[in-house]
């Protein structure tokens, strides 16, 4: 590698083709191969520290630091992805020690024959180059001119998105546009992060996704059946919502509905979604802002939400509990497919471009309510419509290998309460009549009976009750939700009120 930034140069510009969007290509357009969220150090990434550099894996970050005389130094690893599609590379990165003119970011097709570097720093400037072995580096982007959008903010976590879309090769900057080139074809999967002298980097994720463009065709007037046409019906919990609440700006909620599996996966049936889980994140959110008094600002919503998504959601709220300082009243609500590892019996939340029979690229729950209670704060209530045991509300993901799992109960800490649809090898049922799950409606019933003047051993008294009578009355099977907390807050969390 040249460790030497060369800024006199050939700068070549390049025409920007239609690309030029990071909107360009939708979620569903991508199809994601691989991601490292740094829980561990299964990629095999460089970890040690010496007078030189300081590289760990920690709290879903890796870490790297360069203290040595070089300019520049980095650490790869080989990524298992097919380069001659059209793909994307994408981290998350933020520098946080150092001068904010140092530069920090992606290498990639790294090999003795040469390299890529997308590189930027905390005044917004950015360099793109191509070394290639025996010949001058050459610049795509170089730091000398101004791209008015693009803003890098130092101590913040900064996104940086590489296309290749057939011959050409496109960079972002936190979604905006930065330059397009021509790419000169790929030879390596070695892809990795670079870092300047004195400074010390956090990368919060790394993924890679095929990209296909999927076609808008024109099509004739849907065909629109009964059952269709049910889903879009209003039930009692949703046209009846009291404005009861006074905003409350310590309180804080990630919801997410992961209803379409299929969109996202088509080796799966649209069997496999999961019936009305976006109608019950959409009323939750209306509970949430009315009832329970959460400014909308204070809200995450996702629906239909890829691992990225998610991870990013959760992530967020860590980050919001940290820096209010115990103050934080937190609310997660999930519903979507939840699954069991058939060894280890741990849970896991599954977003929608992720397969159940690759449970590496899932959200662990273990993980979730760790990143949740990291940080002191007032509470943290979760809700989740989801089972954990292999089956769901239509079939589960696994259902296909006729799997059925008791999941591991966790053992949880802080001020943790989670109120869970079902229990042991039980699935999560809808209720078909209300267009939403069966715990879900019930929750919601009772937030609207009692307008959130409840405790919560009180809901967890009702929704044990109702849901399983109606269960049975509905599906005919047996479903009977739990509410888990931590030993600390044994003798005090069924005097909490949710209002």
């Amino acid at each position: 590698m040249r460790y030497l930034i060369l800024f006199i140069s050939i700068l070549f510009t390049f025409p920007v083709f239609s690309q030029g969007l990071y909107a360009d290509f939708t979620p569903k357009e991508k199809n994601l191969v691989f991601l490292d969220n740094f829980d561990n150090n299964a990629n095999r990434w460089w970890l040690g520290d010496n007078s030189e550099a300081y590289g760990a894996v920690e709290k879903g970050n890796y870490i790297l630091e360069w203290r040595g005389k070089l300019p520049i130094w980095y650490s790869l690893a080989g990524v298992n992805f097919d380069f001659s599609k059209d793909f994307e590379i994408e981290a998350s990165i933020k520098q946080t020690n150092g001068a904010d003119g140092n530069l920090f970011g992606l290498i990639f097709d790294k090999s003795d024959n040469g390299e890529y570097g997308f590189i930027v720093n905390g005044r917004s400037e950015s360099v793109v180059y191509q070394d290639i072995k025996n010949e001058n580096r050459r610049f795509i982007k170089d730091g000398g001119e101004v791209i008015p959008d693009i803003k890098v903010t130092y101590n913040e976590y900064n996104k940086l998105t590489i296309r290749k879309i057939g011959g050409d090769i496109y960079f972002f900057v936190n979604e905006v546009f930065l330059k397009s080139g021509e790419s000169n074809g790929f030879v390596s999967n070695k892809i990795g992060f670079e870092i300047w002298y004195n400074s010390r980097i956090y990368i919060d994720y790394l993924k890679v996704s095929y990209l296909k463009r999927v076609e808008n065709n024109i099509v004739s007037e849907p065909i629109i059946n009964k059952e269709t046409a049910n889903k879009n019906v209003k039930s009692d919990v949703d046209i009846d919502i009291p404005a009861v609440a006074r905003q409350n700006p310590d309180r804080f909620a990630l919801i997410i509905g992961n209803e379409d599996y299929s969109s996202k996966q088509k080796e799966i049936k649209t069997e496999i979604n999961v019936d009305f889980a976006r109608n019950d994140a959409a009323s939750f959110k209306e509970y949430a802002i009315k009832v329970l008094g959460i400014p909308e600002q204070n809200i995450t919503y996702l629906l239909d939400a890829t691992l990225g998504e998610m991870s990013q959601g959760i992530d967020k709220m860590n980050k919001i509990i940290k820096v209010t300082d115990g103050t934080a009243d937190v609310f997660f609500y999930y519903a979507g497919h939840g699954l069991p590892d058939e060894n280890t019996k741990e849970a896991y939340l599954i977003p929608v471009d992720v397969n159940g029979t690759n449970l590496n690229y899932a959200i662990n729950l273990k993980s979730v309510y760790s990143k949740l209670t990291e940080f002191p704060s007032q509470r943290v209530t979760v809700f989740l419509d989801a089972c954990f045991s292999g089956g769901a509300r239509n079939q589960g993901l696994l259902s296909a290998r006729g799997v059925k799992v008791k999941p591991k109960e966790e053992s949880l800490k802080g001020k943790l309460v989670v109120f869970t649809a079902s229990s042991g090898e039980q699935s999560s049922l809808p209720y078909k009549a209300k267009n939403h799950g069966l715990f879900t409606y019930y929750l919601l019933k009772k937030l609207q009976e009692t307008k959130g003047e409840t405790t919560y051993k009180e809901l967890s008294d009702y929704l044990n009750k109702t849901i399983k009578l109606n269960s049975i009355l509905a599906n005919d099977k047996e479903q009977l939700p739990q509410t888990s907390t931590s030993a600390e807050i044994q003798n005090e969390w069924m005097n909490w009120k949710i209002k």
